[in-house]
C-alpha cells in the first residue's frame, strides 16, 4: 500500500528515457508509490534498486494492459495517476515507411493510450 503519496502508473520506462526519469521524479520528489512498465523487464533494471516497481507491459496487447493494472491494484490499493508515456517513432518519407510499421506506431501511439486510459 501507499498510505501517504499517490500511486502512479507510468508506461514506456525504457533506462535513459523520458519514462524512467518521470518515475525518479515522482518516487523522489512527490513521495509516489511508482509502478513502471515496459514491454521489457530487462529494459528497466536500473529503475528497480531506486524502489520503483517495474512490471511487463506492451500497450498494444490487451491482456498486458489489465493484468498490469490488476497487479497495481493488487499491490498498492488504488490507481491514482496515469502517465501514458509509451511511444513509437517514424523517421522518413511517408510513401517509404512500411505499411506494417506504420500500424505499429499506430496501435501503439493511439490505441495503447486510449486502451490504458480505459
Amino acid at each position: 500500500m501507499a498510505p501517504g503519496g499517490p500511486v502512479v502508473l507510468i508506461t514506456g520506462c525504457s533506462d535513459g528515457g523520458i519514462g524512467a526519469e518521470l518515475c525518479i521524479a515522482f518516487k523522489q520528489l512527490a513521495g509516489a508509490d511508482v509502478f513502471a512498465t515496459a514491454r521489457s523487464m530487462q529494459s528497466m533494471a536500473a529503475l528497480k534498486p531506486l524502489g520503483i516497481h517495474t512490471l511487463q507491459l506492451d500497450v498494444t496487447r490487451s491482456a498486458d494492459i489489465k493484468a498490469a493494472v490488476a497487479t497495481v491494484i493488487q499491490q498498492a490499493g488504488r490507481l491514482d495517476i496515469l502517465v501514458n508515456n509509451a511511444g513509437k517513432g517514424m523517421v522518413g518519407p511517408l510513401a517509404e515507411i512500411p505499411l506494417a510499421s506504420a500500424r505499429h506506431a499506430f496501435d501503439t501511439n493511439v490505441w495503447g493510450l486510449l486502451e490504458c486510459c480505459q
